[in-house]
């Protein structure tokens, strides 16, 4: 079986480079997108993370947001509606990634167990990211390391920028395509 993966662009964010380049380059600005991913073509509708709007992300982040589309205009284009999301895989519980996601009354949202005992008692310097008014209503299920969701749809652990941080390995026509579930410039990675 293989699938689509869409992303949906709700908007960008600002950042210093130096926070997702362990330091360096501190002073430059750098823009990050706002995203959630659809994947079509599974016999529920799935998506990775559902992103945030820049007044919400205002509250819990020093830079300046910009929204390009709500996350009900983005899922209207693929004729769907927060209602009719079954499943969501958070890739972490940071603000960004999960401020639409209490509007999916009916989606199981799909958790590594070890992000979610972090976002209930995170390191002081990472509390303002996992703001817990955000995580009410949600129907949870937790997992531990890898799982697969569908044939052609694999959940891995993948730790790092957070300590449950997943990524979602999706089989395509064009091969297997990965959301990775961290943060990142290309600048992390020149040595």
């Amino acid at each position: 079986m293989t699938y689509t993966v869409k992303p949906l662009f709700l908007g960008t964010i600002e950042a210093d480079k130096s926070g997702f380049t362990y330091m360096a380059f501190p002073g430059v600005p750098i823009k990050l997108e706002v995203v959630a991913f659809l994947i079509q073509g599974a016999p529920k509708n799935i998506l990775v993370d559902t992103g945030s709007w820049a007044a919400l992300m205002a509250k819990y982040w020093p830079g300046k947001g910009v929204d390009y589309q709500s996350f009900e205009e983005a899922l209207k284009k693929e004729n769907l509606s927060p209602e009719k999301i079954d499943y969501i895989i958070h890739t972490h519980l940071h603000h960004d990634h999960v401020g639409n996601t209490s509007k999916c009354k009916n989606a199981e949202v799909i958790i590594q167990e070890e992000e979610w005992i972090f976002a209930k008692a995170p390191h002081p310097l990472q509390s303002q990211y996992y703001p817990p008014e955000l995580y009410k209503g949600w129907k949870i299920r937790l997992i531990r390391g890898n799982k697969e969701l569908f044939p052609g749809i694999e959940i891995l652990h993948t730790p790092g920028h957070t300590p449950g941080t997943q990524s979602v390995a999706v089989r395509t026509p064009q091969g297997t395509a990965v959301i990775p579930g961290f943060c990142c410039t290309f600048d992390t990675f020149i040595e």
